[in-house]
């Protein structure tokens, strides 16, 4: 604190030296510099007053040599006085903040947070920030606690305020910054899924819905938004669903013929069957010339015997 204040002096005293310069040019406060040199009598060649004597330091400082060396740093008694008038006014503009007393009591500790800037309470902060943005119930927590923490600190308001923004738009930065490395992973393994799939990417891709589909309710919502401990989404590495299609078709084989199909499976299937038949008897011609219509009958046959298989 002493080295804070020695050096906030020295600093003064260069302001100080600079309004003496000013004043003595003629402008400035007419009640410092040379008119104010000039009320004490002419300037002697050291700068000081004529009625100043050269140990003028030494009677400033009311006989302590020590404190006299500090003063060799003006000049002049309208210097040293300058420099008092500058660091004067840094403390009452509030550039300087006021040290709390050691062992302040009560009423001195609001005083002072009053005074610099610090509300009553944590609660107390003024947290209107820019574009209306508000504190969420997921940020509550830890916004309060920061507030706790900011308070036993005594941080003025103004400054709570903008470390708060700043949490908030790192908070946006860091959101971006995820959503496009998630959207990046996704298309490198929708391209390698793709061409190891080939033509049955998309049928898988319904299969392994219709498998999660079966899962007690939230394990499926649990799986889509998991991540690795890299951050790696989940449902994003195709190894995971390489192994989840093949559970898929190992337990739900039905899934490949009816991905996402609710309710009765085997009304669906019937449904199925019984319009392609239909297709079949009327447009005898057009059915032989269509292979995938045939392929998707003999699926459909399949699928009806599995589920009889099950029922029995």
């Amino acid at each position: 604190m002493k080295r804070w204040l020695l050096m906030e002096e020295a600093k003064a005293g260069d302001e100080g030296a600079a309004a003496g310069a000013v004043g003595a040019s003629g402008g400035g406060d007419p009640g410092q510099g040379a008119t104010g040199a000039a009320s004490s009598g002419a300037a002697g060649a050291s700068g000081a007053p004529a009625d100043w004597t050269p140990d003028w330091r030494l009677k400033m400082a009311a006989g302590d040599a020590k404190e006299a060396k500090r003063l060799e740093r003006y000049s002049s008694p309208v210097q040293a006085w300058n420099s008092y008038r500058a660091l004067e006014n840094r403390v009452s503009s509030g550039e300087l903040r006021s040290a709390l007393p050691k062992d302040a009591t009560a009423e001195q500790k609001t005083a002072w947070r009053k005074e610099n800037g610090v509300p009553e309470t944590p609660e107390k902060y003024d947290l209107t920030l820019k574009d209306g943005l508000v504190v969420g119930e997921a940020d509550k927590p830890a916004i309060d606690g920061f507030l706790k923490a900011a308070h036993a600190a005594d941080m003025p308001a103004a400054q709570v305020k903008a470390a708060v923004e700043w949490y908030f738009a790192f908070q946006e930065e860091q959101a971006a910054a995820v959503a496009q490395k998630d959207a990046e992973v996704k298309k490198t393994s929708e391209d390698q899924l793709r061409a190891e799939w080939g033509n049955e990417y998309r049928g898988n891709i319904n299969s392994l819905t219709a498998f999660l589909d079966l899962a007690p309710k939230g394990v499926k919502d649990q799986l889509m938004g998991g991540r690795f401990s890299d951050g790696t989404p989940f449902m994003s590495d195709p190894k995971v669903l390489n192994y989840l299609l093949g559970l898929a078709r190992e337990l739900n084989p039905l899934g490949t013929v009816l991905p996402g199909q609710g309710g009765d499976l085997a009304q669906g299937v019937d449904a199925e069957i019984a319009t392609i038949e239909k297709f079949m008897k009327t447009n005898r011609g057009e059915y032989n010339k269509d292979a995938k219509m045939q392929a998707r009958l003999r699926e459909l046959y399949t699928a009806r015997d599995t589920i009889k298989q099950k029922a029995a």
